[in-house]
């Protein structure tokens, strides 16, 4: 008897035991099943990027080293102007008579440029501007005509703050009516602005590539014929107009980043 329960209680045990080691095999079993469904394996990295290690974009660009460029240039020519440079006034001086001398000799480039000078006049520009910003509020377009209000009256006014701290005097045989001082340019300042402003809003609203090459072509086509007409006309030396689009090439892109940090 004692041999057969003690037989009985191995059996039991035995029984136990196996009833264990099936479990944990089914559990194991059903937990590899669970592994390979949710995570299966990943998919092998195309030749091209093996050991290519995945970089963030650094900041800034190769815009801000133009605008630092420009800036630079700007400094030089102030510089230049405000210690009245040599070579500077010389040429100044040359490429003045020769416009002086083309415009009377050609009274229908005279015409040309008076016209191309009116469209940046601030009796033309501030009401297009005006339009232009109530156009973008309709659209509700709210920080595109921000930007343009505060580029067109931020470099105004920081172009006064320039103009009145050097006091450089105007070509004397000028060609159409102007007053005020002459470094840099106000006409050449407002119509780059424009310009360059117009690039900014309208560059993501366009999606073809012609379309984006014709609108910087259009903008910077502009600005550069009212600069030229303004030494055409003899109203501003040839530095007031570079001045004037070194000056631009650094406010604008200040305040639309500035902007764009305080939409976000």
């Amino acid at each position: 008897m004692a041999i057969g329960s003690e037989f009985e209680r191995e059996t039991v045990i035995d029984r136990v035991i196996a009833g264990m080691e099936r479990k944990a095999a089914k559990r194991s079993s059903e937990q590899e099943r669970v592994t390979v469904r949710h995570d299966p394996p990943a998919p092998a990295p195309a030749p091209h990027q093996v050991g290519v290690v995945p970089l963030r974009r650094p900041a800034g660009g190769p815009i801000w080293w133009l605008v630092a460029g420009a800036a630079a240039a700007f400094l030089l020519l102030t510089l230049a102007v405000v210690q009245r440079f040599g070579p500077l006034v010389q040429f100044d001086a040359w490429v003045s008579a020769g416009a002086y001398d083309a415009a009377l000799a050609h009274p229908a480039w005279r015409s040309v440029m008076y016209a191309v000078t009116w469209t940046a006049n601030t009796t033309t520009i501030t009401p297009v501007a005006a339009v232009a910003t109530l156009l973008l509020i309709w659209r509700h377009r709210w920080w595109q005509a921000l930007m343009l209000v505060v580029a067109m009256l931020g470099t105004a006014g920081l172009r006064w703050l320039v103009l009145t701290s050097i006091d450089r005097p105007r070509p004397a045989d000028r060609l159409a009516p102007s007053s005020g001082w002459s470094f840099p340019s106000g006409h050449t300042t407002a119509s780059a602005t424009a310009a360059l402003v117009a690039v900014l809003i309208c560059w993501p609203l366009l999606r073809a590539q012609w379309a984006r090459v014709l609108l910087v072509a259009v903008a910077a086509g502009w600005a550069l014929a009212v600069g030229i007409s303004r030494v055409a006309l003899v109203v501003h030396w040839p530095s007031d107009v570079v001045g004037g689009w070194l000056f631009v090439a650094v406010v604008v892109p200040s305040i639309a980043v500035l902007v764009r940090r305080l939409r976000w």
